[in-house]
C-alpha cells in the first residue's frame, strides 16, 4: 500500500511504522491528531549508511538524502506527514520503556485537550548492528532472542471519538473506522525507576498505589527476555498474588516477539487482546536492565 516513492525513499523501519499507523487510523482533516512513537534503537541502519559513506569517502561525497531518515524521530515525523497529523509529534527514546513513554505523552495530549486522538506506539528494526553487538557480548541465546516490530494504537477520550470531555474517567483504544466500538480502556500509565537490590514488596506498593488489584486478572510481564530480570519479574508476580489474596495469572509475551527495546508495545497489543477475550483487567509491567520501569493497566 506504499507508493513507489515511499518504498524507494523511506527506510524499512519508517515503512514499518507507517503501515502500522495506517492500520489504526484513517486520515481525517477535522481531527487534531497527535503522534507519539517510541523507539529504542532509532534509525540505526540508515544512520550507519550515512556515516560509513562519510568515512569511506573521507567526506568528499556525502549522501544528504540519507540524513533526514537517519535521525531517531524520523518514523514519527513520516507518520505525521503520511496521515496529515498536525498536533504534537514526539519520539521518546527510553530504552525498554520507550513505548510506555510514548503512551504517557499521548494520554497527556488527550487529558489536556490538545488533541482529539493520539496515535501512540513504538518501532524498532532488527539489523546487523544489534545482531553483531549481541553476538559479541553473548546477549543472544536460546532464551533471549533478538526481535523487531511496530505497533500503533489509536486513543481517544472515553465517551467521545473526538475527545474533549473533561470528566472522562479513562482513555479508550479506538479501532479503525471499519471496526465497531472500542477495544479497551487504558486506565493507568506510570513510569519510574527501581532500586537495587530489587525489592518486590516495594514494587507492588508502587503498583498498588496506581492500580486496583481487585480488577486485575492477568499480570503480563516482560519476562523471558533479559535473564538478569527473570527473578525480579517472578518475585513481583508472586507478591502481587499474595497482596491480592488470590492468584493473579502471570503471562509473558517475549517468547512470541523476541527481545528489543520496543517489545512492550507488542505486549500492549497482547494485553488488549486478552482484555477483549477474558473481559477483565490486564496489568502490563516492564523493567529495564538500566533501572527504568513502567506499568500500564488495560481494562474492558
Amino acid at each position: 500500500s506504499l507508493s513507489p516513492s515511499q518504498r524507494r525513499r523511506l527506510s524499512r523501519i519508517i515503512q514499518m511504522g507507517i503501515l502500522a499507523a495506517r492500520r489504526s487510523h484513517t486520515t481525517d482533516p477535522a481531527l487534531r491528531v497527535a503522534i507519539a512513537m517510541g523507539t529504542g534503537y532509532g534509525c540505526v541502519e540508515e544512520g550507519a549508511m550515512f556515516l560509513e559513506n562519510m568515512i569511506a569517502k573521507d567526506e568528499r561525497e556525502p549522501m544528504p538524502s540519507r540524513f533526514p531518515g537517519s535521525v531517531h524521530n524520523a518514523p514519527a515525523a513520516q507518520i505525521a506527514i503520511d496521515l496529515g497529523a498536525q498536533a504534537m509529534n514526539s519520539a521518546p527514546t527510553m530504552g525498554e520503556i520507550s513505548f510506555e513513554g510514548a503512551l504517557w505523552q499521548g494520554l497527556r495530549q488527550l487529558v489536556t485537550d490538545e488533541a482529539d486522538c493520539a496515535l501512540v506506539g513504538a518501532v524498532d528494526e532488527l539489523n546487523k548492528y544489534p545482531l553483531a553487538v549481541g553476538q559479541r557480548w553473548g546477549f543472544w541465546t536460546e532464551q533471549t532472542r533478538p526481535g523487531e516490530g511496530a505497533m500503533v494504537a489509536r486513543l481517544v477520550r472515553a465517551g467521545s471519538r473526538r475527545g474533549g470531555e473533561a470528566d472522562a474517567p479513562a482513555t479508550t483504544l479506538n479501532p479503525p473506522p471499519h471496526v465497531a466500538g472500542y477495544l479497551a480502556q487504558v486506565t493507568t500509565v506510570r513510569l519510574g525507576r527501581y532500586r537495587r537490590p530489587f525489592n518486590a514488596k516495594r514494587e507492588v506498593d508502587w503498583i498498588a498505589a496506581a492500580v486496583d488489584l481487585a480488577t486485575v486478572a492477568i499480570f503480563l510481564s516482560g519476562a523471558q527476555g533479559w535473564p538478569v530480570l527473570e527473578d525480579d519479574y517472578r518475585s513481583v508476580a508472586a507478591e502481587l498474588s499474595a497482596r491480592a489474596g488470590r492468584t493473579i495469572e502471570h503471562r509473558t509475551y517475549k517468547q512470541l516477539c523476541g527481545e528489543f527495546h520496543s517489545a512492550s508495545a507488542f505486549g500492549f497489543s497482547v494485553a488488549v487482546d486478552l482484555v477483549q477475550r477474558i473481559r477483565s483487567g490486564v496489568l502490563l509491567y516492564t523493567l529495564s536492565p538500566r533501572g527504568g520501569k513502567a506499568l500500564c493497566c488495560v481494562q474492558p
